[in-house]
Parts: structure tokens; sequence; C-alpha cells
């Protein structure tokens, strides 16, 4: 058995054991099949639920940088039209689908939303400076998310991986005595049923010409000794 190279995860995120040899595994951690197959589905809605957080934050991100880097923008044009003595005529959205204009004169100062109902005014070069370390921010917390997203995904494809193995070495333990159980059942059914048809037509006793043909009773609750039924 081999693990990935990160055993304590990344930023919280648990890394995934890579199993090469799934009887191995299970007698190293004292584990039965199903045991394992039970915690990989947990790990697996685990993973889901980290990766619907780390995809909102992206999205969150991905709408903020655009909307930072207009503001520069806006800034910068006003830095531009200082000691011009021109007016900068601007047109705003008062609200959804709704815009106005307006004459900017004092281009000194900016006042700058910082949410949660709290808007405060800095010059221009201050503005600048803050809205520029916000921009980098925000790009560098993006590039860490895209990270996260990419391990996580990669814990998802090993751990189904192993999930895959687990249910084939169940298939491979238990298969041939499934179909071995199949088989004598429907051979067993078929004598029954033979015996039905000569029994209706020639009226014999099928039971005394093969004395070992179980009843239909018996054969319903049979149970095959040395045969798995798991």
């Amino acid at each position: 058995m081999s693990t990935s190279a990160s055993a304590t995860g990344r930023r919280g995120i648990p890394a995934a054991a890579f199993v090469e040899d799934v009887q191995t595994y299970l007698s190293q951690l004292n584990l039965d099949v199903n045991s394992a197959l039970a915690f990989l589905q947990e790990r697996l809605q685990q993973y889901r639920v980290v990766e619907m957080k780390l995809l909102a934050q992206q999205r969150d991100l991905q709408a903020k940088i655009p909307d930072i880097e207009k503001c520069l923008d806006v800034v910068a044009t006003l830095q531009a039209k200082m000691g011009t003595g021109e007016a900068l005529i601007a047109d705003f959205e008062v609200s959804e689908g709704i815009y106005s204009w307006a004459r900017v004169e004092d281009m000194g100062s900016v006042c700058l939303w910082l949410g949660a109902n709290v808007m405060l005014e800095y010059s221009c070069e201050e503005a600048t400076t803050l809205l520029q370390k916000n921009l980098e921010n925000a790009k560098a917390s993006l590039e860490v998310l895209v990270a996260d997203l990419q391990f996580l995904r990669d814990q998802v494809t090993i751990t189904q991986y192993f999930w895959e193995h687990a249910e084939g070495y169940i298939l491979s333990n238990s298969n041939g005595c499934f179909f071995l159980t199949i088989n004598i059942n429907i051979a067993l059914h078929l004598l029954l049923l033979l015996e039905y048809i000569i029994g209706m037509y020639i009226n014999v006793d099928f039971s005394k010409v093969l004395p070992l043909l179980p009843s239909r009773e018996i054969l319903d609750g049979a149970e095959f000794p040395g045969l798995d039924y798991a």
C-alpha cells in the first residue's frame, strides 16, 4: 500500500490514501470491506461539500476582481483630471436599470464602499493604494482556491479509484459461489418442472424415480453447505 504525498492534506482538506492492494489495506487497518466502503462513501460526501464551498468562494472572487479593477480605472481617471480645471461628467447607476449623470469638480478624494454598510473617504492616492492591495489579495486568494480545487479533485479521483477496487475485491471473492448457487437452483427447478410435466402425462411419481430430488418446500428454503451467500 502507498499513500498520497501529503498525509495531512491541504488547508484542512484530508488527503486520500492510494491503495494498491485492497486485502493488504484492510488487514493493516483491521477493517472489513463493508466498513471500508461506508468510510469511502462518507469521505466522498465530505469532499463534495467542500467542493461546493470552494466553488462558491471562487465565483465570489471572480466577480469581485473586475469590480476592483473598475474602481482603479475610475480613480485613475479622477487623478488624470486633477489640475486640468476641467469638470468630470459621469454617468452612474442609481439603482438597477436606473442611471443618472453627475458633474464632478472636486476630484481630490473619493469614497470607497468597504461593505457591511461602511463607506470611507480617501484621497486618490490612498484609494489607489488600498484598491491595488485588495486586488493583489483577491488574485492571490483565487490562485489558492484554484489549487485547492485541483487538490480536492485529485482526492476524489483517488477515492473513487479505491471504491472501484474495493467493489471489484468483493465481486472477485463472491462471484464464484454466487453463480454456483444460482446454477444449482436453476437445475433443481428444472428437474421439478420436468417432474410435473412427466407426472401430468404418464401419471408417474417422479420422486420414486429420483428419490434424492428435494421437495418444493425444501427447495424454496434450501441452503447448500459450503456455499457463501454473502
